[in-house]
């Protein structure tokens, strides 16, 4: 969701970029898919109907339906107690909004046993502890295991990798295929859970979510995907993406002496952000512009980041 205005959008009523996920909830929760959105008929154990003045908001596609009747989703977010990253922020706006979105359906999060944080506080939102490690080799079958008892209707896997069978329907989030044109980006091990698995899933899906229209087409092009099992899904932007007070740019500045102009990177230190072609470029930037304005890195330590590091050195650029 987004301050509208702050940006001079017209007020219009509440839409967050998650419909576009609550609608291939709704529409492949039912077995013979036989209703249609905004047709008023049933749906499975759904129904839906016309909601008044479609949204106006850029950041989602227009939907002239809501969510009425009660279905158990069930949302993985078992990448939660793992690691920071994009895919845990997605996963955590999305049950965020989808709590502010959808009070009648029946949601379980699906978390680690050893996670001990509350992802949202909402009546119609229950936590599913489990056993099953993210990324495991055995994850498919073990997961699908301590499921199936749940008796889910659909699950979401956003992190593109679902257990073999623990729901009705599986719905998953691919955000890109970087592994399959990037092999050599990836740890062994996240090469053989994902390069490994993703032709799998993309089968096994009942739906797939695609964070762009690249997205989308690399899994009809790389993996053969129907283009109606697809639905662009764009992400939205937080409320934190905003012009910082004046006195909290200069407290930043001065935590880290950083002076009134400067190049930043923000990003994971890892292969495919490509940091050492930066590097080089911004040498070559110094010996043109001997006054350019310093570069910052900032981000967290990755993967295969040594060569970051000695291309720091070579070029005599730390500080």
């Amino acid at each position: 969701p987004m301050n509208r205005s702050r940006h001079g959008v017209p007020p219009a009523r509440s839409c967050p970029p998650v419909l576009d996920a609550a609608e291939v909830y709704h529409k492949f929760n039912c077995p013979s898919r036989a209703g249609e959105p905004g047709s008023g008929q049933s749906v499975g154990r759904l129904s839906c109907h016309a909601s008044g003045q479609p949204c106006r908001s850029p950041l989602v596609r227009i939907s002239p339906w809501v969510i009425l009747a009660a279905m158990r989703i069930g949302i993985d977010a078992r990448l939660n107690y793992y690691r920071p990253g994009g895919i845990v922020e997605y996963t955590r706006h999305l049950i965020h909004e989808l709590a502010a979105l959808d009070a009648a359906s029946d949601y379980r999060l699906i978390q680690h046993i050893r996670d001990r944080e509350t992802l949202v506080a909402a009546a119609n939102f229950a936590r599913i502890n489990t056993l099953t490690p993210s990324h495991h080799r055995l994850e498919r079958w073990a997961l699908s295991a301590e499921l199936i008892p749940r008796r889910l209707d659909l699950l979401h896997s956003p992190d593109a990798i679902p257990p073999a069978r623990a729901a009705r329907r599986h719905v998953i989030t691919i955000h890109d295929l970087h592994y399959l044109h990037y092999p050599q980006f990836m740890t062994a091990d996240s090469r053989r859970y994902y390069s490994g698995q993703i032709g799998w899933a993309v089968r096994r899906a009942d739906h797939i979510l695609a964070s762009s229209q690249a997205t989308r087409a690399d899994l009809v092009a790389l993996l053969s995907v129907p283009e109606d099992k697809i639905t662009v899904h764009m992400l939205g932007v937080d409320d934190l993406f905003q012009p910082a007070p004046a006195e909290t740019i200069q407290a930043c500045r001065a935590r880290w002496s950083l002076p009134a102009q400067y190049l930043l990177f923000v990003g994971t230190f890892e292969p495919r952000k490509n940091i050492p072609a930066l590097l080089h470029a911004y040498d070559l930037l110094r010996h043109d512009l001997p006054d350019a304005p310093p570069l910052v890195l900032a981000g967290r330590r990755g993967w295969l980041y040594d060569d970051i590091h000695r291309t720091v050195e070579t070029l005599a650029l730390g500080d």
